[in-house]
């Protein structure tokens, strides 16, 4: 893994332990530090995404597990073709594409969860311009993000 991608999990790690969930995550980690390597990590992270009680309406929780169902099926898909593929597609999260350089989605993820977080803090705002202003910057990470996965 890049240098670069490191410092960058390590920062998006530490504002979410710092965080609302801070305890929880600390927990979490835990957990996940006792799994193998590779492959388990990711699938322990889609499980406990798709398992986790969304504080949101329906419609948000249907986003949430159509989309995880979307990259599992992408995976298998690719499986039955390429293995090696495959195993691209699930490392792209945070390692390049072979042959690609600068094709991981961290850089995307993490300016999605710093928008995200940064929206949160701003959203009961008074300064509806302030509000405004960092809603279009979450919305132009998500559309990143979005971009840098559908490539992929």
């Amino acid at each position: 893994m890049k240098a670069t991608h490191k410092r960058l999990l390590e920062q998006v790690a530490q504002m979410a332990v710092e965080g609302k969930f801070g305890e929880s995550i600390k927990s979490a980690q835990r957990e996940y530090d006792q799994l193998p390597a590779g492959m388990a990590v990711l699938l322990k992270t889609v499980l406990d995404f798709c398992a986790e009680k969304p504080h949101h309406n329906s419609e948000v929780a249907q986003i949430r597990s159509l989309a995880c169902q979307l990259l599992i099926v992408a995976y298998r898909e690719a499986k039955r073709k390429d293995a090696a593929i495959a195993l691209s597609f699930a490392h792209s999260f945070i390692e390049d594409y072979a042959g690609v350089p600068e094709s991981s989605l961290l850089p995307q993820w993490c300016s999605l969860a710093q928008a995200s977080l940064a929206f949160r803090e701003m959203a009961h705002s008074e300064n509806r311009l302030l509000v405004w202003q960092q809603s279009c910057k979450q919305f132009q990470a998500y559309n990143e993000f979005l971009n840098g996965l559908f490539g992929t």
